[in-house]
Parts: structure tokens; C-alpha cells; sequence
């Protein structure tokens, strides 16, 4: 149990800074321009303090997330008596005029 309150003390006394982001410092971290961020800033989880707008390492990592897309694992279906590629032959062109 000392050894538990041994880091804690430890952490007190060695405050660490997190780091604050502007929009412009944000937008380049996640690789968006920062008129992205401020047209979804309703949507986006940010600090706020009067009209300053802040975001932290893990309102970045929430971002991130929330833009996070899996690819969808949809399973292989094989026609019986398909074409394979070497038989499928082009479409006639379309007519314009």
C-alpha cells in the first residue's frame, strides 16, 4: 500500500502540463484543414473558454475516433455459371447528342 501512495505523492509533486491546441495546431495534427474543424465544432469535443477554442491530446484522440470507419466485411457470393473476367465483355458506348 506504501508504494501506491509513494506514486501518488510522486505525481503530485511533478504536475504534468497537457498540451493545448489551437485550431490552426489541431487541424495539423489531425491532417484537416481548420475550416473542417470549425464548421463541426458543434459536433467535436473541444475546451472553451470565452471565444478561445482549445482542443486537448485527448479531445484529438476523440476526433480521431469519431472519424474512425471499419470497413464493412461483406462475405463473397459466387454466381453458379458466373462469367469470370476473362469472358466479361465491355458495354456498348452511350449515345449523346
Amino acid at each position: 500500500m506504501t508504494g501506491l501512495l509513494t506514486e501518488v505523492a510522486e505525481l503530485r509533486e511533478t504536475p504534468q502540463r497537457r498540451r493545448l491546441y489551437d485550431y490552426d495546431e489541431a487541424a495539423a495534427e489531425l491532417r484537416v484543414h481548420p475550416k473542417w474543424l470549425k464548421n463541426r465544432i458543434k459536433t467535436l469535443p473541444h475546451t472553451k473558454a470565452g471565444r478561445l477554442v482549445l482542443f486537448t491530446d485527448d479531445d484529438l484522440d476523440r476526433i480521431l475516433a469519431l472519424l474512425h470507419v471499419e470497413p464493412e466485411s461483406a462475405p463473397t457470393v459466387r454466381v453458379p455459371g458466373g462469367s469470370s473476367p476473362s469472358r466479361l465483355t465491355p458495354l456498348p458506348g452511350r449515345r449523346t447528342g
